[in-house]
């Protein structure tokens, strides 16, 4: 069973909003990841891809 219940007591889990036009232009309109994140610098998988380009590049 799977629940976003925080069972410490805490408040409930914040999920980050769905962005369907940034999702589009990082797959069936490929776009630079840093293109993308500019443009909606909120789109975390962005940055995320930014990330593993600089790590497999040797920048991190």
């Amino acid at each position: 069973m799977t629940t976003d219940k925080n069972r410490l007591d805490g408040p409930n889990p914040t999920h980050p909003p769905e962005n369907e036009v940034a999702y589009r232009l990082l797959g069936e309109e490929p776009r630079p990841p840093a293109e993308v994140a500019a443009k909606y610098p909120t789109f975390s998988p962005a940055w995320e891809m930014l990330a593993d380009d600089a790590f497999e590049t040797g920048l991190l």
